[in-house]
């Protein structure tokens, strides 16, 4: 039984039955005894598997028949592991493709099986193995439907192929850690799973799902059940390893120290070993580490011997005697200079601007070598001559500087005569009638004064006429006090760019910097902007952090005045590729088979993001953050609360973040708790902004290491934050010498003080909460946190109410229309049209045809 709607070009269906497609038809057998992987499909868990068959073409183009080799598949789980054996008949055997026999080469010039697995049961993410007949592998993780690649997905696994007179086969092992991309929480026993087949002595591309253009359509994957869940001491996941090279102790040999970054459920506890070894490490290097009470953690290698540089994959495992707990392997930067030179004054983009203090230049050289122990140093052709202690040679000296550019070297003085050498410059800007940029002590400077950042990602132009009359810009309805960017985003300037030379540690093109030069040359003089926008999640598209930071030199060398950005989940790896760097740790909330709220990533991931770069001690670089404000899934959105948006904003404050720029501008306004969770967070981010660029920063204790705290002084003002970042309650104590003169402090936007007991109090604080606290009333004019929740739940009840017949039916909803507008895709325009909101945008033709 169908209702239909139709207007103006739209379609819209509601199929009460359900839309049924690629029905469960298996389920995953049992392992009946002992496994080897070696290609040879001989074991009795292997004969007496159910094996699926029946493959057939792509749809698009049409193609008649079936394939003229069979393929067929058994899958296999126990409580470790899942266990996959594929075999391609092959009448053609001689003609068969099999060289590429190495990891993460590229299979697809041989015969290949590629295999798409989604633990979660959804569309949204899923993994991807690709093995050749020769027994090459390739493996990737993909996110948000496809367009993301969040990690260079890389867990070590087992697979051995084997050939016969008429077939080749795969058979292969996944440990359950190996989807360490899907954590407990998001874990289904119903997975999505296809198998697909790209046969090379006759081209026949075949799947065992029924799909229409490619092999990653996730929409169209079949289901195969009875998989097993994966424990927490499964649930194990190492999302960086970074390397410092300190010294070089041959021509072929350097040392340093690398850093293991590692997640684990709060509730495990484990006593193991972590072990790096590669080509790349003179000897493997092992140490012991305690997993407990906590989820993030940071292990470091001191004394580490390398035997190569650039890009190099190192393998890390975690071990529990000789079990392999969990393993993968990482590209690491190995980047080695005998003398780096950093100035502290000027502090940023080695320029002085406009009212800094022109009479003075500082910083320090890091001495990389050893034997050395002087540096020889020459500014605007005056000389000196600095001792390096402990591995630096610091220097401030009392020099007139005036406007212009001015020349300054560093040389190593050795035992033999000079050594290496570094050129540079800096430069000294005179004052322009144009807005100009800058860092300052971690802050964003516009014309000489401190800025917090409030702004938007996404296109305010995709918006409904009707928001737009009530709304015509963006600051009528929220403090928006900065411009937009100028996109210098390679793959903008030049189509395919990236995926010629940009996952490369290589100089960028010629013809890549003539487009950079025309972009900055055609728009620094523009005062409608304030940064050049380089990347977007280029950690999800493998661009390396070098290139990138040649593009951001010329940048700089071009125009200073206006700083760089980067949104990035990597930010350590691209920091020096930018000025201001803002984590983009979407959330993406949603529920599970037992109706519990879980994440993509915890909340307090855009706490650890901002304290990446914020401890990195660099004043001339800026964190801000790009949080969710969308619906990951389509089909059945599920939005950020409101407690959780408090508490990923004012965890970002609390740490020392100095922006906001959400993702995206035209969604927010779908969901009436998330609208009203930005809105009240940009009216009192832009009422606190200059305690929250204030450098006063003061000492402050909080007992709760799940809680973000942070207490600043302006203008004779206390700001106390607090941020719990967990969905549990938690228990603190706060303290600080400076609260000692104060017997209370006022509850900022809500009713009430809290009580001091010299200089400390106790709390307890809800999951998520937030607690703002002043010395000086400051929440005049703003609507109260509880005025804000009751207008948002009374806005929710009228949408309820509305007599929408579809409202909230998603997936439950057929929707065909004439050629719509791309920017609104299909599943996107589905839960907009009977969301019951009537603000927002929810399909609109092409704007180059007609509707129907």
């Amino acid at each position: 039984m169908k209702q239909w709607m139709k207007t103006s070009g739209l379609l819209v269906a509601l199929i009460f039955c359900g839309l049924i497609q690629n029905l469960h038809a298996y389920s995953a057998g049992k392992v009946l005894g002992p496994i080897v992987i070696d290609g040879v499909l001989d074991e009795k868990s292997w004969t007496e598997a159910e094996a699926q068959k029946n493959f057939s073409f792509l749809q698009t183009p049409p193609r008649k028949g079936k394939p003229t080799a069979d393929t067929s598949f058994s899958v296999l789980a126990d409580d470790q592991a899942i266990y996959i054996a594929v075999t391609c008949q092959e009448p053609l055997i001689d003609q068969l493709k099999a060289t590429v026999t190495w990891v993460n080469g590229n299979p697809w010039v041989d015969d290949v099986v590629e295999l798409f697995i989604s633990p979660t049961g959804l569309e949204e993410n899923y993994y991807q193995f690709v093995i050749s007949a020769g027994g090459g592998t390739w493996q990737q993780f993909s996110a948000e439907g496809g367009n993301i690649r969040p990690d260079p997905y890389a867990p070590l696994y087992d697979v051995a192929t084997g050939k016969g007179k008429d077939y080749w086969c795969i058979e292969m092992r996944l440990p359950l850690w190996a989807f360490y991309m899907t954590s407990t929480a998001q874990w289904s026993d119903t997975w999505l799973f296809n198998v697909c087949r790209d046969r090379k002595p006759v081209k026949e591309l075949s799947s065992w799902s029924i799909l229409e253009r490619g092999f990653p359509e996730p929409k169209n994957f079949r289901k195969i059940d009875l998989f097993p869940r994966k424990q927490i001491n499964q649930d194990l996941y190492i999302p960086g390893v970074t390397a410092s090279l300190t010294s070089q102790l041959s021509a072929e040999s350097t040392t340093g120290q690398l850093q293991v970054e590692l997640t684990a459920p709060s509730e495990l506890q484990l006593n193991g070993q972590l072990e790096i070894s590669g080509d790349a490490l003179l000897k493997p290097v092992r140490r012991s580490i305690e997993i407990a009470g906590r989820q993030q953690y940071s292990f470091t290698f001191p004394k580490v011997t390398f035997s190569k540089l650039g890009r190099q994959h190192l393998t890390v495992k975690l071990l529990q005697g000789n079990k392999l707990l969990y393993g993968r392997r990482y590209p690491v930067l190995l980047d080695y200079a005998p003398l780096r030179l950093s100035f502290t004054h000027p502090q940023y983009a080695q320029c002085y601007f406009p009212g800094q203090d022109t009479n003075r230049i500082a910083g320090k050289i890091a001495v990389n070598k050893a034997g050395v122990s002087m540096v020889n140093m020459t500014i605007a052709g005056k000389s000196y001559s600095l001792p390096v202690k402990d591995g630096v040679a610091s220097f401030d000296f009392k020099q007139d500087l005036p406007v212009g550019r001015h020349e300054v070297t560093a040389q190593l003085a050795t035992a033999d005569g000079d050594g290496e050498k570094i050129q540079t410059s800096v430069q000294v800007l005179a004052k322009t009638d144009r807005k100009m940029l800058w860092v300052e002590n971690g802050r964003l400077i516009i014309d000489g004064k401190p800025v917090f950042h409030l702004g938007w990602y996404g296109p305010n132009w995709l918006m409904s006429k009707k928001y737009l009359e009530k709304y015509p810009t963006i600051n009528t309805r929220t403090p928006y006090n900065s411009g937009g960017w100028v996109n210098m985003q390679a793959g903008r300037l030049i189509k395919g760019i990236e995926s010629k030379e940009g996952t490369f540690d290589v100089e960028p093109s010629k013809e890549l910097l003539d487009k950079i030069r025309a972009q900055v040359e055609r728009n620094r003089d523009n005062n409608q902007f304030d940064f050049y926008y380089l990347s977007d999640e280029p950690e999800c598209r493998g661009v390396s952090p070098i290139w990138l930071k040649h593009q951001y030199n010329f940048i700089k060398e071009l125009d200073p005045t206006h700083p760089v950005l980067i949104i990035s989940r990597s930010p350590a790896a691209y920091l020096d590729a930018c000025d201001i760097m803002a984590p983009h740790p979407y959330i993406n909330p949603r529920y599970n088979k037992a109706g519990e709220r879980i994440y993509d990533r915890p909340v307090s991931t855009t706490r650890k993001m901002v304290k990446t770069i914020i401890n990195t001690g660099r004043k001339d670089k800026v964190a801000m953050i790009c949080p969710t404000a969308f619906a990951a899934s389509k089909l059945r959105p599920v939005y950020a609360s409101f407690d959780e948006v408090r508490s990923i904003v004012w965890s970002m404050a609390a740490g020392g973040g100095q922006g906001l720029m959400p993702y995206i501008h035209h969604e927010y306004i779908s969901n009436n708790e998330l609208a009203a969770a930005y809105d009240h967070s940009y009216f009192a981010l832009d009422r606190l902004s200059p305690w929250l660029t204030s450098t006063a920063e003061l000492p402050l204790e909080v007992n709760n290491a799940e809680v973000e705290g942070r207490l600043v002084e302006h203008d004779g003002v206390l700001l106390l934050i607090l941020a719990n970042v967990s969905p549990s309650p938690q228990s603190i104590k706060v303290q600080s010498a400076p609260l000692q003169k104060h017997a209370s402090l006022l509850r900022f936007c809500e009713e009430g003080t809290q009580a001091l007991r010299q200089g400390a109090f106790d709390i307890d604080m809800h999951p998520f909460q937030v607690l703002i606290l002043t010395s000086r009333k400051l929440d005049d004019g703003l609507e109260s946190i509880p005025a804000t929740r009751k207008k948002y739940q009374d806005a929710e009840k009228a949408r309820l109410a509305n007599g929408n017949l579809l409202l909230d039916k998603y997936s439950d909803v057929e929707v065909s229309t004439s050629t719509y507008d791309p920017n609104i895709g299909m599943a996107f325009q589905r839960s907009l049209l009977i969301n019951g909101i009537t603000d927002d945008l929810a399909w609109r033709p092409r704007w180059d045809q007609k509707p129907w």
